[in-house]
């Protein structure tokens, strides 16, 4: 039995194209983020450049609470999607706002026991960055779901 994609297309194709485009989205944004720290480098001073490398390391810890399983539920829903996308989206905001209430918890934190001065209004632009991009945890899996590969990895870049 030959399972058919939602746009008429053969599972197997659908997901050999998926994979491929989200391959070359991996190596473009690779690439993007490695330039951006190239330029980081280049602009900063060390002591800026730090502060901005600790803000990441804490923001990146804190997005592993955001969207944690909620995205797998949607799509492994993918045909009752419409009714589980409110209840994601209330986990998804949920989520967002405790990974956002982490990093700003964490600031007193940074600043004085690891010594690092004006941490905090850094911290502040990463926890507000953090809980908008837990809005998207819900449209990705919704794209996801859909098998529409190329649209999924110019949104994830």
């Amino acid at each position: 039995m030959t399972e058919i994609a939602s746009d008429g297309r053969k599972l197997r194709q659908a997901t050999a194209q998926g994979a491929a485009f989200l391959i070359v989205q991996s190596f473009g944004s690779r690439v993007v983020l490695f330039g951006v720290q190239l330029i980081l480098g280049w602009l900063l001073t060390p002591d800026d450049f730090g502060r901005s490398a600790l803000a990441a390391t804490i923001s990146n810890m804190a997005w592993s609470f955001v969207g944690f399983g909620v995205d797998d539920v949607l799509q492994q829903r993918s045909r009752a999607i419409r009714f589980w996308e409110r209840s994601a989206w209330l986990v998804a905001m949920v989520q967002g706002g405790i990974g956002a209430g982490i990093i700003l918890l964490s600031a007193p934190f940074v600043e004085g026991v690891l010594g690092v001065p004006d941490a905090a209004g850094m911290m502040a632009l990463a926890a507000v960055a953090l809980f908008i991009a837990s809005w998207s945890v819900v449209p990705a899996a919704k794209i996801s779901a859909s098998l529409d590969f190329k649209w999924l990895a110019g949104f994830n870049t």
